[in-house]
Parts: structure tokens; sequence; C-alpha cells
């Protein structure tokens, strides 16, 4: 298994990570919006507290599934680790060895061959570890990400309405899901009872103002990710 680690532009996501535990309340909201945040509808879908108020929120969403993406390795030995591991997959991937500047040409010349959209390129800086081969290299690289195809998906955009950083206590791990969707203000309600006062004496007050007493049922949404 790799380890990774990446900085990546010009993608969305359905939720937004930080590192260590974050907690995060908000709010549905209707098109049009000028947010990048949202839900797919089927992830909303489930919940009786939200159904009578989805439809009139529901947005369509052309997003690519399909990338070709071009590997850019610092040295030789890096590519073939990387390739012995992965593989080699010719059809939507090329794997070279330099820095951006020198392959500039040979990087213009797989975008002509492959029709790739040089305007839908997004760029990403990466750190792979292979945490199975102690003695493996940590492998730098930058790669470059053409989408290829698309499709269209229902969609509802959400704003921010409370945000935590830390401040629960360890059996809240256990007992809530990372990532795991919460409608009920009785979830919020119950996740206040985990607060870790010792460690933060400001949360308390802070949980009631952004999490609780702002929490509407059918609008709001709660969840925790670590």
């Amino acid at each position: 298994m790799f380890f990774l680690q990446a900085l990546i532009s010009d993608k969305k996501y359905t939720f937004r990570k930080k590192m260590g535990l974050d907690l995060f309340h908000v709010k549905l909201i209707a098109p049009p919006v000028d947010s990048i945040d949202f839900f797919y509808l089927d992830q909303l879908e489930g919940s009786p507290l939200l159904a009578p108020n989805l439809p009139p929120l529901v947005a369509n969403l052309v997003e690519a599934t399909y990338f070709f993406t071009i590997y850019i390795f610092q040295r030789k030995k890096y590519r073939n680790y990387y390739t012995s591991r992965y593989g080699n997959n010719e059809n939507n991937s090329a794997y070279l060895v330099g820095n951006l500047e020198e392959l500039a040409e040979e990087i213009s010349k797989i975008e002509t061959d492959y029709y790739l959209d040089t305007g839908s390129r997004s760029v990403r800086e990466s750190q792979l570890k292979d945490t199975t081969d102690p003695g493996g290299p940590t492998i730098f690289s930058t790669q470059l990400s053409y989408p290829v195809a698309y499709s269209k998906r229902k969609v509802i955009y959400y704003q921010e309405a409370g945000y935590q950083r830390k401040g629960m206590d360890r059996k809240f791990y256990s007992d809530f899901g990372n990532y795991q969707l919460y409608f009920s203000k009785d979830d919020v309600i119950n996740a206040e009872r985990y607060l870790d006062t010792d460690f933060r004496p400001d949360v308390a007050d802070h949980f009631k103002t952004s999490f609780i007493d702002n929490f509407v049922e059918g609008e709001s949404v709660f969840y925790p990710s670590w």
C-alpha cells in the first residue's frame, strides 16, 4: 500500500478535509451558488428529515470521470519503482523523467498526440511511500492530469455554518463515524457529550453556538472528519 500526500489544484471535493479531527456544520443551499462544496444527491436521499426539502436544491454538475495523466519523476529509478508497483498503463498515462521546464516539448507532443485539453489540465505535486516496503524510496512526482471523459451528476451545494478543530474526547472516534453524515439535532446534542473541556475550556460555548443553536433539521448536516 502506498501512503500519499498531495497538493491538488482545481479539484472539487464532496468533503473538506484538513488534518486531525475537524467538525463541520453545513447548511444546504439552492442554486445558483458561488460555493464549490457539495454533496452528491444519493448521499442525502436516505434521510427522511431532508427528503421533503431536497427537490428545489438539486443542481446538475458535469464532472470529469476519466483522466489521462502524465507522471514526472525526478530520477529514472523512481519511475521504474513506481511502474513496477502500480503498472505501466500507456493507454491513459505517460511516465517521464526530469522537470516541467526541460520536458516542455515532450509534454506538448503528448498533449497533441492524445488530443488533451490543456485548458483543463490540473497539476499535482505528490509524495509517495510504499508502506509494505520499508526499504523502498520516498518518491516525489509531478502529475499533470487532463479530463478525457465526463458525466452528469445531481448534487446539492452547501455552505459552512459551524466549524471546530479538535476538542473531543477519545470515545467520540468510536461512537461517531469518520465522514458520516448526521441530519438530526439529537445527534448533534449527543456529540456535545464528548467535548473535551479540559483540553479546550472554551469549546462548550463554541459548540453550542456553532452547532446546536443554529442547527435546523431539514437544512443542516453535521459531520466529522479525521
